[in-house]
């Protein structure tokens, strides 16, 4: 044999090899693609899970502020109800008014 044709068998070897090789490198960062994917939606999942949480006990703090204030509005009107009326009164005026313009 020819030390070109040496050459080129030793260069397709070289290149099949390589070839396998890149297969491998692809089907190595397919795997790894495979398992990130599914790691994000876990951890998309999660953090849902806790978003949704964290909102159902703010809804539960507004929830109880707002019974707390109404319990609050309850207990002046039974203790000063002139006042109360008036200010009803007053209120209702002031609406009525900027509900003419």
């Amino acid at each position: 044999m020819t030390a070109r044709a040496e050459t080129l068998k030793t260069a397709t070897r070289n290149s099949s090899g390589d070839a396998e090789d890149l297969a491998a490198q692809v089907e190595a960062l397919r795997d790894d693609l495979s398992r990130l994917t599914s790691t994000v939606g876990r951890l998309t999942r999660s953090g849902i899970s806790d978003a949704q949480t964290i909102a159902k006990e703010k809804v539960g703090e507004a929830r109880d502020a707002a019974m707390q204030s109404v319990g609050e509005v309850e207990d002046m009107v039974r203790r000063n109800p002139l006042q109360a009326a008036l200010i009803a009164i007053g209120l209702g005026f002031l609406i009525g008014a900027l509900s003419r313009r």
